[in-house]
């Protein structure tokens, strides 16, 4: 028989039988499609994870070199480096061919015209970058770019931001230097697109460097290693060359880990990162989500698929009759199974296509949804092959006389570990794993949000990344903004509560740390006298800083800032970790001891403890409290807080925008709340929870899907052994338990096996935190609850069609 004839007169069929049994297929269609999309959307986020540094072409011979300094007391992994000498490496080891570094990150504060900008990813970076990193040029010779000195690149939409246009070569525009007192003219020598979302290496300008001297300091530094260079290989001859360019005791403390650059992303999670990276786990987590996801769609369509085909023996019979062949039959009953997967596969990818908007607005996801076309004609296949697999290669072998009597010639027994129920009973457990994993997830993130943090964080309004020339006129933008109406206090800090700390350094405690053979190490947090009345953090003992009196910097300390700042006196204030790390029993022992903190070249004055607070949770919860110092020095303050009354927070903005513009107009101002600032430290939480509870729904819809289906295909089985029960006067009660209690006491079974295993893997995620809660029972005893009700609802929705039939009328019927 002609092959296109027999696929054209299957598929009509096919789609006879689809139209003939509505339910089944919109049941089938559906439960697939579901699965489909919620499959697909983690497959996106998963295959956006893995893209990461994809567009760079030597991406695979792109390492970082990172810091590590380690001993007894301390221990710290930069993602930069602040070594001059890292700049030999090149000439160091042939294998190495270009050594590129990435510096002056802080936010560039630009003026174009009367314009005012404040620019994030700026960097001042070697000109060979563009042999190593591909930043695709639109406009500009790549080889020259950043040849010249003042010269600068930008990316085409902060081209068009400033000028209107990406047709901007050779404009003009200023950088304003971190102190304020001059500003550049730099020279637009060109344009390139768009940096990818799929990088942890975000620019937006580029700048040259004026000369060779000008590469110092901190930086992320990339190496281009020749082909074939084995990453490891090249870090075991790192120590030799630390060696040859510190002190040994120096060195003996000191490592260069290389990473490579696709390997940054999801395996890196340093100090001072310029983005905050992924994490594998999650990888690892989405994929076991969507993997339930699809064998739970996968378990419906199998078993109603199965269970349908048991009715169509005596059709399976007349085809054998007719003359269909063994092979026809299987050909047949393969591509039914596959016409309905290829539809929800559709229909999945369609759904993936308009939700898109949706889901990017949590999760990162590509917007390139043709990469999962070959998933899902992939997906299509196996489940469609696996569900057609009974009919297509069990039952095209029944004998024909049997099949024509409605026959299978073995007896299905419905038994209570019977393979349909133990699947949809496993479809149970697994929403049950998924609801108590939300409800862990939800309990703790609620306590993460909820949690006493020893300070005050709402209505707290923080003004960011101030400039140098606001830090040396502090005192007068403080009297400035407290005349606002609407401001309650207003102090300064160097590290807002949410960021983390990683100035670090040994201390001196009288009486304490002489003699020690490793210094006790603490980090430093800069504040001003109002900080602890502002934030409200609990004093234990002694008092806050004396305020300092107004005195704005000559310009002869401004250029000799190390000098004023180890000459300056000084008062500290400790935490409860400090002084408990240092050895004092209690705060009062501490007050009026003698101490004193130094980092690099930079030794502070020996001055007074003139207080001692509570501890405050200045990072994370996931992070345990550090050794904190606090002094009180203006030039270190790098933000700004405002606490505010919320009568009218807007007017309030505006007023201080005023005094910004009035004061500093060359400079743009940066704010936020703080505690939008501490919501954001648990972002990923919020995504996974928010993906927990939607995928835990759309499992509940899709075992509830599946359960109504095979109770409407059993009831429709047993329709005459109902009738004759209701007769004998059964009532509705017992039929209920003869429907459900197979799927009950599967479902408790299931739970109790899987509660342990689900225990270990939630107790294992709590482990990330240092503050945490802990796992209970009645976690798993209310998603069992919400199981057990849908199940008792469903059963109860096809009860009530048995309750309005006929028992004589079923009976009578053939």
């Amino acid at each position: 028989m002609n092959l296109q004839y027999l696929l054209t007169n299957y598929l009509k069929i096919i789609f006879r039988q689809l139209k003939r049994n509505k339910l089944f297929s919109v049941i089938n269609v559906a439960g697939l499609a579901i699965g489909f999309t919620l499959c697909f959307f983690l497959l996106l986020f998963i295959l956006n994870e893995l893209s990461y540094e994809n567009f760079h072409k030597k991406g695979k011979s792109i390492a970082r070199i990172t810091m590590h300094i380690q001993d007894a007391n301390y221990d710290m992994h930069w993602a930069r480096i602040n070594q001059d000498w890292i700049n030999k490496l090149p000439e160091s080891y042939p294998e190495i061919k270009k050594l590129i570094r990435f510096q002056d990150y802080e936010p560039r504060n630009i003026q174009v015209g009367d314009d005012a900008f404040k620019i994030q990813n700026a960097y001042t970076t070697d000109a060979a970058v563009f042999e190593v990193f591909d930043f695709q040029f639109i406009d500009g010779n790549p080889d020259k770019a950043l040849v010249e000195p003042h010269s600068v690149v930008l990316t085409q939409s902060l081209a068009n931001q400033f000028f209107g246009t990406d047709n901007v070569l050779n404009k003009d525009l200023y950088i304003l230097n971190k102190t304020g007192t001059e500003k550049e003219l730099y020279k637009v020598t060109g344009v390139i697109e768009d940096v990818p979302e799929n990088t942890h290496l975000p620019v937006n300008m580029l700048t040259s460097f004026s000369s060779e001297n000008d590469r110092t300091g901190w930086a992320y530094t990339y190496l281009l290693l020749e082909n074939e260079t084995d990453i490891t290989a090249l870090q075991a001859k790192l120590p030799d060359f630390i060696k040859d360019n510190l002190k040994a005791e120096d060195a003996a403390k000191y490592t260069l880990p290389l990473q490579s650059l696709k390997d940054i992303h999801l395996h890196s999670d340093l100090a001072r990162e310029i983005k905050a990276n992924g994490n594998i786990s999650y990888l690892y987590i989405f994929a076991i989500v969507a993997l339930f996801i699809l064998i739970m769609s996968a378990i419906n369509f199998i078993n109603l698929n199965v269970a349908q085909s048991l009715k169509r023996l005596r059709e399976i019979g007349m085809r054998k009759v007719l003359g269909s062949s063994k092979a026809n039959l299987k050909f047949y009953f393969l591509l039914e199974a596959n016409v309905v997967t290829f539809l929800a596969a559709f229909i999945g990818v369609l759904l993936v296509y308009m939700l898109l908007p949706y889901f990017q607005q949590f999760l990162p996801i590509a917007s390139n949804v043709t990469a999962i076309v070959p998933f899902a004609l992939l997906f299509s296949i196996i489940i469609g092959s696996l569900a057609g697999y009974y009919p297509a290669f069990i039952l095209s072998k029944s004998n024909i006389i049997l099949a024509v009597k409605n026959k299978t010639g073995f007896n299905p027994a419905n038994k209570i570990f019977g393979v349909k129920n133990f699947l949809i009973a496993f479809q149970l457990v697994l929403c049950i794993v998924l609801i108590s994993s939300a409800l862990i997830t939800q309990s703790q993130f609620e306590f993460l949000v909820n949690k006493n943090l020893g300070f005050e964080k709402e209505q707290i309004l923080a003004i960011t990344n101030v400039p140098q020339p606001v830090k040396y006129k502090y005192d007068f933008v403080k009297n400035e903004i407290n005349q606002i109406a609407g401001i309650q206090g207003v102090c300064g800090v160097m590290q807002i509560p949410t960021e983390a700390i990683r100035d670090t350094g040994p201390v001196y405690a009288e009486g304490k740390t002489e003699g020690l053979e490793n210094p006790i190490v603490m980090d430093i947090q800069v504040v001003d006298s109002d900080f602890l009345d502002v934030l409200n953090v609990d004093l234990l003992a002694g008092r806050s800083f004396k305020a300092k009196p107004e005195n704005e910097l000559s310009e002869e300390v401004k250029n000799n800032l190390i000098a004023y700042l180890q000459s300056e006196p000084r008062e500290y204030i400790i935490n409860e970790t400090a002084m408990k790390m240092v050895g004092w029993q209690n705060a009062e022992e501490a007050i009026g001891k003698q101490f004193g903190w130094s980092i690099g070249d930079i030794n502070l004055q020996r001055g007074e403890i003139v207080g001692v607070i509570k501890d405050y949770h200045q990072e994370s919860l996931k992070s345990k409290i550090d050794p904190v110092v606090l002094i009180n020095e203006p030039v270190w303050l790098n933000n700004i807080l405002l606490k505010v009354d919320g009568k009218d927070i807007r007017q309030t903005i505006a007023d201080i925008e005023n005094v910004w513009k009035d004061n500093f107009p060359a400079y743009s101002l940066e704010y936020a709340f703080l505690d939008d600032l501490y919501n954001r430290l648990y972002e990923k939480e919020q995504q996974q929870l928010r993906l927990i509870y939607l995928f835990s729904t759309m499992a509940i819809v899709i075992a509830f899907l599946g359960i109504f289906g095979m109770l409407s295909y059993t009831l429709k089985t047993k329709e005459k052994e109902i009738a004759v029960r209701k007769i004998l006067g059964a009532n509705l009660t017992s039929i209920f338990v003869l429907l459900s209690k197979n799927f009950i006491i599967l479902t408790i079974i299931g739970t109790i096996v899987t509660i342990p295993l689900t225990w270990v893997i939630m107790e294992r995620w709590l482990q990330n935190y240092v503050y945490r809660i802990e796992i209970s029972t009645v976690n798993f005893m209310l998603a069992l609850a919400v199981i057990l009700f849908v199940l008792i609802v469903t059963v109860s929705m096809q009860l009530g069609k048995v309750s309005r039939n006929n028992p004589a009328e079923t009976l009578k019927a053939e």
